[in-house]
């Protein structure tokens, strides 16, 4: 989904919530003066556009944070629940009380004040900011395994596509 639409499914309401324009504006730094829903959104779309306001963000992330937000746009926003707690158990960090909302609320598993929210609009990071952290996340290093190393595995199968392959 866009960015223009992912922040106009947002609330107005001034509260702690991830689907509220204000609490991303408080993280974005952004003053809270603005009245109508159009000129919050307004004001999110240039933090959003500028891109030396994520390079920040982004360089402010913990490794802890980073290693979540890379999980979860590695895996397309679809993070494993065993991935998700193998990265806090690497940076010893307690997994948290609200687990339970894990599934329908990935932002959940970051910690309270945490610059990686910035990038969630909502409860998903939308397309524009998937492919922007995209670019910025390494590759996963590709594991070879060579026929040798299976043969001196005992494999003694192999699989061959036939013709008849669809």
């Amino acid at each position: 989904m866009d960015l223009i639409n992912s922040l106009e499914k947002l609330t107005t309401a001034r509260s702690q919530s991830q689907d509220s324009l204000p609490f991303l504006m408080k993280i974005a730094g952004i003053e809270i003066g603005y009245k109508r829903k159009a000129e919050m959104v307004e004001a999110l779309l240039r933090f959003y556009q500028d891109e030396q306001n994520l390079l920040r963000y982004w360089n402010d992330l913990s490794p802890f944070e980073r290693d979540l937000l890379e999980d979860y746009v590695r895996s397309s926003g679809v993070s494993d629940l065993s991935e998700v707690q193998a990265i806090y158990e690497k940076h010893n960090v307690a997994w948290p009380p609200h687990s339970y909302l894990y599934r329908s609320e990935f932002p959940a598993c970051l910690p309270t004040a945490s610059p990686a929210k910035i990038f969630f609009v909502g409860r998903s990071i939308p397309d524009p900011l998937m492919f922007w952290l995209g670019r910025r996340i390494p590759p996963l290093p590709a594991v070879y395994h060579p026929v040798t190393e299976a043969a001196a595995q005992g494999a003694d199968q192999w699989l061959v596509i036939g013709n008849d392959f669809a």
